[in-house]
Protein backbone atom coordinates (compact mmCIF):
# COMPACT_ATOMS: atom_id res chain seq x y z
CA UNK A 1 0.00 0.00 0.00
CA UNK A 2 2.64 2.28 0.85
CA UNK A 3 4.41 0.88 -2.32
CA UNK A 4 1.62 1.66 -4.13
CA UNK A 5 1.28 5.63 -2.72
CA UNK A 6 5.13 6.20 -3.18
CA UNK A 7 4.15 5.18 -6.93
CA UNK A 8 1.43 6.83 -7.24
CA UNK A 9 2.82 10.09 -5.72
CA UNK A 10 6.17 9.47 -8.08
CA UNK A 11 4.07 9.14 -11.12
CA UNK A 12 1.98 12.14 -10.20
CA UNK A 13 5.64 13.98 -9.77
CA UNK A 14 6.80 12.95 -13.20
CA UNK A 15 3.45 14.62 -14.99
CA UNK A 16 3.61 17.93 -12.73
CA UNK A 17 7.46 18.00 -14.26
CA UNK A 18 6.18 16.29 -17.62
CA UNK A 19 3.38 19.18 -17.89
CA UNK A 20 5.93 21.71 -16.12
CA UNK A 21 8.22 21.07 -18.89
CA UNK A 22 5.77 21.48 -21.45
CA UNK A 23 4.66 24.60 -20.22
CA UNK A 24 8.00 25.66 -19.96
CA UNK A 25 8.45 25.12 -23.47
CA UNK A 26 5.22 26.42 -24.67
CA UNK A 27 6.57 29.70 -22.55
CA UNK A 28 9.74 29.95 -24.28
CA UNK A 29 8.08 29.79 -27.78
CA UNK A 30 5.87 32.12 -27.08
CA UNK A 31 8.16 34.38 -26.05
CA UNK A 32 10.47 33.96 -29.20
CA UNK A 33 7.38 34.59 -31.07
CA UNK A 34 6.95 38.20 -28.98
CA UNK A 35 11.20 38.62 -29.51
CA UNK A 36 10.84 38.06 -33.22
CA UNK A 37 7.75 40.22 -33.65
CA UNK A 38 9.26 42.90 -31.92
CA UNK A 39 12.45 42.81 -33.67
CA UNK A 40 10.29 42.62 -36.91
CA UNK A 41 8.27 45.42 -35.87
CA UNK A 42 11.17 47.80 -34.59
CA UNK A 43 12.92 46.63 -38.62
CA UNK A 44 9.46 48.10 -39.72
CA UNK A 45 9.19 50.81 -37.31
CA UNK A 46 13.11 51.69 -38.39
CA UNK A 47 12.15 51.58 -42.31
CA UNK A 48 9.51 53.72 -42.10
CA UNK A 49 11.48 56.18 -40.04
CA UNK A 50 14.32 56.28 -42.61
CA UNK A 51 12.11 56.70 -45.59
CA UNK A 52 10.53 59.44 -43.94
CA UNK A 53 13.95 61.14 -43.40
CA UNK A 54 14.76 60.30 -47.43
CA UNK A 55 11.71 61.81 -48.46
CA UNK A 56 12.10 64.88 -46.05
CA UNK A 57 15.44 65.40 -47.47
CA UNK A 58 14.44 65.19 -50.76
CA UNK A 59 11.36 67.59 -50.48
CA UNK A 60 13.55 70.32 -48.71
CA UNK A 61 16.20 69.58 -51.59
CA UNK A 62 13.52 70.08 -54.02
CA UNK A 63 12.25 72.86 -51.83
CA UNK A 64 15.61 74.75 -51.84
CA UNK A 65 16.42 73.94 -55.56
CA UNK A 66 12.71 75.73 -56.43
CA UNK A 67 14.01 78.70 -54.32
CA UNK A 68 17.34 79.12 -56.10
CA UNK A 69 15.76 78.72 -59.57
CA UNK A 70 13.48 81.34 -58.71
CA UNK A 71 15.67 83.95 -57.16
CA UNK A 72 18.21 83.36 -60.72
CA UNK A 73 14.63 84.41 -62.57
CA UNK A 74 13.98 87.38 -60.42
CA UNK A 75 18.12 88.34 -60.66
CA UNK A 76 17.54 88.15 -64.38
CA UNK A 77 14.24 89.77 -64.67
CA UNK A 78 16.06 92.80 -62.49
CA UNK A 79 19.14 92.78 -64.63
CA UNK A 80 16.84 92.91 -67.71
CA UNK A 81 15.33 95.89 -66.68
CA UNK A 82 18.04 97.65 -65.30
CA UNK A 83 19.74 96.96 -68.74
CA UNK A 84 16.65 98.51 -71.03
CA UNK A 85 16.39 101.47 -68.12
CA UNK A 86 20.10 102.19 -69.14
CA UNK A 87 19.65 101.50 -73.46
CA UNK A 88 16.38 104.08 -73.21
CA UNK A 89 18.81 106.93 -70.93
CA UNK A 90 21.67 106.71 -73.18
CA UNK A 91 19.09 106.60 -76.19
CA UNK A 92 17.35 109.52 -74.44
CA UNK A 93 20.91 111.16 -74.33
CA UNK A 94 22.23 111.04 -77.88
CA UNK A 95 18.84 112.17 -78.94
CA UNK A 96 19.00 115.48 -76.38
CA UNK A 97 23.00 115.83 -77.71
CA UNK A 98 21.93 114.99 -81.76
CA UNK A 99 19.21 117.94 -81.02
CA UNK A 100 21.70 120.25 -79.54
CA UNK A 101 24.45 119.53 -82.08
CA UNK A 102 21.69 120.10 -85.17
CA UNK A 103 20.59 123.54 -83.09
CA UNK A 104 24.05 124.77 -82.97
CA UNK A 105 25.05 123.86 -86.75
CA UNK A 106 21.61 125.36 -87.89
CA UNK A 107 22.64 128.60 -85.90
CA UNK A 108 25.93 128.84 -87.59
CA UNK A 109 24.25 128.39 -90.85
CA UNK A 110 21.65 130.56 -90.19
CA UNK A 111 23.91 133.52 -89.78
CA UNK A 112 24.07 134.57 -92.87
CA UNK A 113 20.63 136.00 -94.54
CA UNK A 114 21.36 134.35 -98.04
CA UNK A 115 22.68 131.26 -96.25
CA UNK A 116 19.03 131.19 -94.78
CA UNK A 117 16.80 132.23 -97.87
CA UNK A 118 19.03 128.99 -99.78
CA UNK A 119 18.43 126.80 -97.11
CA UNK A 120 14.65 127.73 -97.03
CA UNK A 121 14.49 127.47 -100.39
CA UNK A 122 16.10 123.80 -100.25
CA UNK A 123 13.45 122.75 -97.72
CA UNK A 124 10.72 124.19 -99.66
CA UNK A 125 12.14 121.62 -103.23
CA UNK A 126 12.31 119.08 -100.88
CA UNK A 127 9.08 118.97 -99.60
CA UNK A 128 7.69 119.36 -102.73
CA UNK A 129 9.21 116.69 -104.26
CA UNK A 130 8.25 114.53 -101.67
Amino acid sequence: NSLKEREQSIEQALASADKARQEMQNLQATNQKMIDEARLERDQLIKAAKKAADDYRAEEKDKTAKEISKMLEDAKRLIDSEKQAAVNEIKAQIAGLSIEIAEKILKKQLENKDAQKQLVSDLIQELKIN
